[in-house]
């Protein structure tokens, strides 16, 4: 060993320097408590603890995700302005806005294939012994339902009116030089046709059971709700401004006005000629 005085070395067990005398056994003493009292060096284990939280990381989970679709459109009906401003940023892909339109579209569906049994088996007619309609059952006119017409024809006509708000309004963006993503358009649409899906195929038919009237009005009322959340959600989207805002969405509602009303005229007339057939049928 060396002595920490002089720096002679001496042998490994020498308790004195050979040249200066300097008691070697302290030197040793001081050195081992030195090297006691130093604290032990701590491991860099930040890269381990990111490995552990790569690997603790679960995969998303797809029915927690469907879920959410279900509490955005429950938020759109009763906080539109929020949903529009913050949840809108779930539908930055195409895939979350396509899966939102066939979630919206599919319970639509359903919804109307219900009611078009619920209207077959409920027959009305006018006795003229009780002095007016009477209700009854009629199990077997489900069996003479076209049930793959009703899903097939109502389906593609949902879907189609949700494509047909985002397109628009898409084409009017690109024209007015607009950024524009069609996949946040496209969940606008969705999300702002769930009013007046829920009014006219839920609510409407259960308070016409109660008063025939309330039809309408309650129809009315999901339609505007409807419209409200489009004016808001595009001009949002689209960034309009003073008078840009009333005029983008003055042609696009009336173009949309306008397509959806011959539709459903000729969807009129279509039922119409069915039951005029039905009933030369009935005559010959």
């Amino acid at each position: 060993m060396y002595c920490p005085k002089c720096g002679t070395q001496n042998n490994e067990n020498a308790k004195f320097c050979s040249s200066c005398g300097y008691l070697l056994m302290q030197a040793t003493q001081t050195s081992e408590e030195q090297v006691k009292t130093v604290p032990p060096v701590k491991e860099d284990t930040s890269t381990e603890e990111k490995k552990k939280t790569v690997n603790t990381v679960q995969p998303t989970d797809k029915k927690s995700t469907n879920v959410q679709y279900f509490f955005v459109m429950l938020a759109a009906l009763l906080k539109p302005a929020t949903v529009l401003k913050e949840d809108l940023n779930k539908f930055n892909q195409i895939k979350s806005s396509a899966i939102m339109t066939l979630i919206i579209t599919a319970i639509a569906t359903i919804v109307k294939l219900i009611t078009s049994m619920i209207s077959a088996v409920v027959v009305k007619e006018f006795s003229w012994s009780a002095g007016g309609y009477t209700t009854s059952i009629a199990w077997d006119n489900l069996s003479k339902l076209n049930y793959v017409d009703i899903i097939v024809k109502n389906f593609v006509i949902f879907a189609a009116i949700i494509l047909a708000i985002a397109i628009v309004y898409y084409v009017m963006g690109l024209i007015t030089k607009k950024e524009c993503n069609f996949s946040r358009l496209l969940g606008i649409s969705a999300l702002a046709i769930v009013p007046f899906l829920i009014c006219s195929l839920v609510l409407s038919p259960l308070l016409s059971a109660i008063w025939a009237t309330l039809a309408v009005p309650v129809t009315l009322v999901g339609l505007i709700y409807t419209v409200i959340m489009i004016y808001e959600g595009m001009n949002s989207e689209l960034k309009l401004e003073s008078n840009q805002k009333y005029y983008v969405n003055l042609i696009c509602l009336s173009i949309l006005g306008i397509a959806g009303y011959y539709l459903y005229a000729n969807l009129i007339t279509e039922s119409i000629n069915d039951s005029l057939e039905n009933f030369m049928d009935f005559l010959k």
